[in-house]
């Protein structure tokens, strides 16, 4: 790769990382960082296994806790061991979690307009069909395939863990993703909700 090609990237970075807000203490004036918000928005409305969301957010551990239990001592967040299985935690918003969720939305929406409030239409058109190109291009770049076992009972291809946070062998339809597996276990075929790559 060309020195101009990684620069490129790198200024990239720096203008995004800028624009958005990344560099602030507090994301949106919320009184928190980017991480715990982003970690608040993902609880969302139902609960998440911890490990779910740790694989969703490609978080370590250790960090995701520091986070979890941040949000749990302003009181949006419970976490819990899941009924039925002592080894897995569930996270949850409480209600006041749900409140700051939606103003969590209400914010971004207004971030976004504000971004693309000095463009004229013509350039508001192009910048979104650019995002929505590397966004594209970003997912396509996380696909891993690896060799599994000859079912496609376990999901892991050799993995830690399941490349799908929410695959379950009752809904193969549901969640993440949708795939296809030989009769070797190997992974032949996939796609993303919203279809995203090789669909």
């Amino acid at each position: 790769m060309s020195g101009a090609t990684i620069e490129q990237v790198r200024s990239f970075n720096r203008t995004v990382t800028q624009r958005i807000g990344v560099l602030q203490d507090e994301y949106l004036a919320r009184g928190r960082p980017l991480g715990a918000s982003r970690v608040l928005w993902e609880v969302g409305r139902a609960p998440v296994d911890v490990r779910a969301l740790r694989a969703r957010l490609d978080l370590d551990s250790g960090y995701l806790s520091r986070l979890l239990r941040s949000l749990e001592r302003d009181g949006l967040v419970t976490v819990e061991v899941a009924d039925g299985d002592r080894r897995v935690r569930v996270a949850r918003l409480t209600a006041a979690g749900l409140a700051e969720r939606e103003e969590l939305d209400r914010r971004s929406d207004a971030a976004a307009a504000a971004l693309l409030e000095p463009l004229d239409d013509g350039r508001r058109k192009r910048l979104v069909a650019a995002m929505a190109e590397v966004e594209q291009l970003f997912t396509a770049g996380l696909v891993r395939i690896g060799h599994g076992t000859d079912h496609d009972s376990t999901y892991y291809w050799g993995l830690d863990e399941p490349i799908f946070a929410n695959a379950t062998g009752g809904a193969k339809w549901l969640g993440d993703g949708a795939w296809m597996f030989d009769p070797q276990g190997d992974l032949r075929a996939w796609y993303m909700y919203p279809c995203r790559a090789a669909c």
